[in-house]
């Protein structure tokens, strides 16, 4: 009888394992997030530049992305640090049929060989201390060898046993460093794209090609010695000349393609039956044959950089404006991912569960850069890029305002407000997605040079100058009904460029290092006061105030060139009180004392992301517990060098601009109110290969919760950051959870509200 029941329990609890999977399966699957504690690349596809081909794949490399087209799938995929590649920033390109290895050099020589199923780094080059400048260029393949042109000579891979065998160094005729473009094999010659023209040796067994004088070059007849690149068919080596089109040699005679003199040449290669395809950038793409180049035009061309026709006669072309273009359909198509239109990431907001970066900025001497490249939205897991170039595909036009670097969002009014460096505020106004302006010709702005921008609790739109004038206005103020209002506080040196608002609605204004730093406060009466490093006056731990955040208790949080302090109590600043800013003490000294304390952001649990140029960090809401410090090194963040933070706070989803790019990373803090609403828990059920955390979502704020087996005995417990908890599916004795229903009780701290899930194990 006891077996009978034993059996009976257990199909029973099989049948409900199965239908908490088909209750939980669909939204999942619908959903855009990434995991808890997973990261995810925001790269820029657009503007492809290089390709490798294989017989399922055409790849595909931009500034900072690679990606690909899978031609059985039919879709476009990424390939990332995510997925395994040690680097960023591709600067080489190629796929060795033999091996079935994708070949990714990179600009600081590193060297990744990609398979369906591993990557093998290569770091020989990257670690050599008596090269400087390392950036591999191209790679071509002869014979079980790849030959990687670089910035110093060029590096010989052998790809049977995946390791460096040589290096050719100091290559130009008198036996100095010469940098090389590209390479091909031709008549059992390697020949070498170079500033000095195209250098050849000999691959005979005889012959050491890294002596120099052993190579030899071939002189063009007419035009510039320099050439950009080279390639080879059965009958001809052909070679472009740095801005003066493409020449072809027979063994003998050196012949100029006429109809291609003058074009700037970005890629050569070589097809079938004698053809080469030349890519010229704005020119577009040329077919080569027989000596006579016939214009190929394309309305979906944009800047051609390398055109390659496969052996089924299909065309495929990088292109700077349409990412990847291929003809496989019959007419020309457009394949690239979703991402931002730049790499270019100065600030980041977000509002209404989307995230905005905005791609302006200046150079360190305050000088703008004239961009463009306007602002990108995330939303659900895509990217609309608005921008006044009009080059990519899909992009919004806006009107064109130049360097926008900061962006705010008023609720009340449902606008965006965008400060441009040059051009006054570009004003979004989101309920029917129109853009407007708002300059020195339409309002009382004395110049169209704008800091930063922020809106108050109240709708009121504060706005500062950059270097306003002497007795011009140092801030403006816009109420809802559109009346303006200046304010000046009537000495020298306020010149802001960055505003943060507090609880008690007061005006933190960063003032500009380089013309004495430390922060001014104010409010709308006019009140105020600077607080800077001398004791009773603020007591800032430096002059150079790089970041402000007002966190969710309204504790603002001082960010400078010297770590952080913070000001508790914000209401009885502008009594003329003495102020003393509070040291924070993580592990028994002054929290990041030595860092540049570039962004801070609040999560839902309140605790500080905190961006530097060592990466970003994580601690509690007291700043005395360390969750994460993510660096280059060890995580997929791009560069150490963090310039802003951007947190959806109802996924807990963290964006981080970087010098070189956006990437994200999943947090385990979400946004939360009083009452439980809408709780999730994912994944459910949870499978054998899952090793990740076990996600508790829409908990209400820092919930008590509690998870025990079916029977009631308690397995784990712990509280929630914000309006999330997680679970990594073990007990407190550290033994993985069995198979199984585990129920989750979640209350708040006065056990006023209490909800109950459920969750299947798998094992």
């Amino acid at each position: 009888m006891a077996i009978l029941f034993d059996d009976i329990r257990n199909h029973l609890l099989g049948v409900l394992i199965i239908l908490l999977f088909c209750y939980f399966a669909l939204p999942n699957l619908a959903a855009q997030n990434i995991p808890v504690g997973e990261w995810r690349s925001h790269l820029t596809y657009y503007d492809a530049r290089l390709l490798a081909w294989s017989s399922e794949r055409v790849y595909a490399a931009s500034g900072n992305a690679l990606f690909y087209w899978d031609r059985q799938q039919q879709q476009v995929s990424t390939l990332s640090q995510s997925d395994g590649l040690s680097d960023i920033s591709v600067s080489c390109l190629g796929y060795d049929a033999v091996s079935g290895f994708l070949v990714v050099g990179y600009e600081n020589g590193n060297i990744d060989l990609v398979s369906d199923d591993e990557v093998i780094n290569i770091r020989s080059i990257l670690n050599e201390t008596t090269i400087r400048d390392k950036r591999l260029n191209h790679v071509s393949f002869h014979e079980n060898k790849a030959y990687l042109s670089s910035q110093f000579g060029i590096v010989v891979l052998d790809m049977q046993i995946l390791r460096i065998s040589q290096t050719y160094r100091n290559l130009n005729a008198q036996g100095n460093r010469l940098e090389i473009f590209n390479t091909v094999v031709f008549r059992d010659r390697l020949y070498a794209a170079t500033a000095e023209g195209v250098r050849s040796v000999s691959l005979s067994p005889s012959v050491n090609p890294r002596d120099f004088a052993n190579w030899q070059t071939l002189s063009p007849t007419t035009g510039s010695s320099s050439v950009s690149q080279v390639t080879a068919t059965d009958t001809h080596l052909y070679f472009a000349l740095r801005n003066d089109g493409l020449y072809r040699y027979d063994g003998n005679a050196v012949e100029a393609i006429g109809a291609t003199r003058g074009l700037v040449v970005t890629g050569l290669s070589a097809a079938e039956r004698g053809r080469v395809w030349l890519a010229a950038d704005t020119s577009g793409v040329f077919e080569v044959s027989s000596g006579v180049a016939v214009r190929q035009f394309r309305e979906k061309f944009v800047a051609p950089q390398f055109a390659f026709e496969d052996p089924e006669g299909l065309l495929w072309i990088a292109d700077r404006g349409s990412g990847l273009l291929g003809n496989e359909s019959g007419d020309f198509e457009a394949y690239f991912p979703s991402g931002p239109y730049s790499a270019e990431a100065h600030a980041v907001l977000e509002f209404e569960d989307k995230i905005l970066v905005v791609s302006g900025g200046y150079s360190s001497d305050y000088r703008p850069r004239n961009s463009t490249k306007g602002f990108y939205v995330f939303e659900r897991g895509e990217w609309t890029n608005y921008n006044s170039e009009g080059i990519l595909e899909g992009s919004v036009a806006i009107p064109a305002l130049r360097d926008l670097i900061a962006a705010t969002y008023s609720p009340l009014e449902r606008r965006i407000y965008l400060a441009s460096f040059q051009d006054g505020i570009l004003v979004w106004d989101l309920e029917n997605d129109s853009f407007s302006q708002i300059d020195s010709s339409n309002s009382p702005l004395r110049q169209n040079q704008v800091a930063d921008v922020k809106v108050d609790a109240s709708g009121n739109l504060w706005v500062a100058p950059w270097a306003p004038n002497r007795n011009d206005p140092t801030f403006y103020r816009k109420n809802l009904e559109g009346s303006w209002q200046s304010y000046n506080f009537g000495f020298d040196n306020v010149d802001a460029n960055g505003l943060m608002l507090d609880i008690a609605e007061q005006v933190w204004a960063r003032l500009r290092p380089d013309r004495g730093g430390n922060v001014l406060i104010f409010d709308a009466e006019r009140r105020s006061r600077v607080l800077t490093e001398t004791f009773n006056e603020g007591n800032l731990p430096s002059f150079a105030v790089r970041s402000l955040l007002s966190d969710r208790r309204g504790t603002v949080w001082i960010g400078t060139n010297e770590g952080i302090r913070v000001v508790f109590d914000v209401f009885p600043l502008l009594n003329n009180n003495a102020i003393n800013a509070s040291d924070i003490f993580f592990e028994n000294r002054r929290l990041l004392r030595d860092e540049r304390i570039i962004s801070l952001k609040s999560d839902g649990g309140n605790r500080k992301w905190i961006a530097t140029n060592n990466g970003a960090w994580l601690f509690d809401a007291n700043g005395s517990r360390l969750f994460h410090h993510f660096t280059a090194e060890n995580s997929p963040l791009l560069s150490n060098q963090v310039l802003d933070l951007g947190i959806i706070g109802s996924t807990g989803e963290v964006f981080f601009a970087t010098a070189l790019g956006l990437v994200s990373y999943r947090g385990t803090a979400t946004d939360a109110t009083r009452f439980h609403q809408q709780v999730k828990v994912f994944p459910n059920p949870v499978r054998p290969a899952f090793q990740g955390l076990i996600t508790i979502e829409g908990l209400a704020s820092n919930a008590e919760v509690k998870i025990t087996d079916i029977e009631g005995k308690l397995i784990f417990e712990t509280r929630a950051f914000g309006g999330t908890a997680t679970w990594d599916g073990r007990s407190y004795l550290n033994q993985k959870a069995s198979t199984g229903v585990y129920l989750i009780f979640s209350s708040t701290s006065d056990g006023e509200d209490t909800f109950v899930a459920k969750v299947a194990i798998i094992e």
